[in-house]
């Protein structure tokens, strides 16, 4: 009887063993791959975060707008707190000829000051969505952004924060997807955009 017991017994702690280590190797091959979509888009004009904007983009003017054709920039935003400060950073991607070239658009990072918002980096032809994977650097989450178009290779740029900026720190197969949480993550089109009026 003795004897019974104690093979049933090492029997169901074989297969408890099987079974846990089994998941675990599901969880780390989902998280491997794992991106989180985060679709919200803010549909309303925000007065500061297009302060911020035209702070950055000086030149983008009237006369500016009727040398490219007339069509005026238009923009994207949504927000996420990238510090775990409590205070969402935004996330800005541009659209129109005066921001955009083949490789992609202008996208902005955006974290609140006294003043309103400031540019913490502007990443000329970026394509969307943008990356914040679950890697921190001076308390900021890591990003990735695609690099492609103008007879460039597609493939990912990981930026890690240095305490002032985010920083390229390598380059990624296009194959190795990163895993995080992905922003602006639609099939945005021109009309998409929010319209950013000139300063003058």
């Amino acid at each position: 009887m003795k004897s019974t017991c104690l093979a049933v017994t090492t029997l169901v702690v074989l297969f408890a063993g099987c079974t846990a280590d089994s998941s675990q190797e599901v969880v780390e091959e989902n998280e491997v791959s794992e991106i989180v979509t985060k679709d919200a888009v803010t549909p309303q004009r925000d007065p500061a975060v297009e302060a911020a904007i035209l702070g950055m983009a000086p030149d983008y003017n009237r006369e500016m707008i009727e040398a490219g054709g007339g069509q005026k920039a238009r923009y994207l935003y949504t927000r996420a707190d990238l510090n775990s400060d409590g205070q969402d950073e935004v996330i800005v991607y541009m659209l129109g000829s005066i921001f955009c070239g083949t490789g992609g658009c202008n996208l902005l990072i955006l974290t609140g000051s006294e003043d309103g918002y400031q540019v913490v980096n502007n990443f000329p032809t970026s394509r969307v969505p943008l990356v914040a994977t679950r890697e921190t650097s001076h308390g900021w989450q890591d990003l990735v952004r695609e690099v492609s178009g103008g007879g460039v290779p597609t493939e990912y740029v990981r930026y890690t924060f240095d305490g002032d900026r985010y920083v390229e720190v390598e380059r990624l197969s296009a194959a190795e997807a990163p895993a995080g949480e992905a922003y602006l993550s639609d099939d945005f089109t021109f009309e998409s955009g929010l319209i950013l009026e000139p300063l003058d």
